[in-house]
């Protein structure tokens, strides 16, 4: 049941990673629900194919009449385009974090005292 992993992952996001900041981890489980309704969305377009169920769909639930006939290949299709979007701003913010991050470290041991940092060559392995 591969398709349930993502709800796994959601909880272990929401539960283990909590070091990250809340728009990365908002992102992830967006790219997670993504993930799980692109399996489902692929089962449909192999039931579609089976001729199990309609290959189009109104979703009435959702709209009832007023939305039209989608095919599941295409429901998928815009599944997958969003997911992937979501992930590469992700990435983006991610890049720009770890750049942050780089240039606050860089800044800092710039800015540290020479003579600070000198020690004596391995003092820890001499016995005294």
């Amino acid at each position: 049941m591969k398709f349930l992993e993502p709800l796994r992952k959601i909880h272990e996001e929401y539960m283990f990673k909590k070091d990250k900041p809340p728009l990365l981890r908002s992102f992830s489980v967006v790219t997670l629900i993504c993930s799980f309704f692109l399996y489902c969305s692929d089962n449909m377009v192999w039931f579609a194919n089976m001729g199990i169920i309609q290959p189009r769909s109104r979703f009435s639930g959702i709209g009832g009449k007023y939305i039209p006939l989608i095919e599941w290949r295409r429901l998928k299709d815009i599944i997958a385009i969003w997911k992937n979007l979501i992930e590469l701003v992700k990435y983006l913010f991610d890049a720009l974090r770890n750049y942050k991050r780089q240039f606050d470290l860089s800044t800092y041991l710039n800015n540290l005292d020479p003579n600070t940092l000198i020690s004596k060559p391995h003092s820890h392995l001499m016995h005294e």
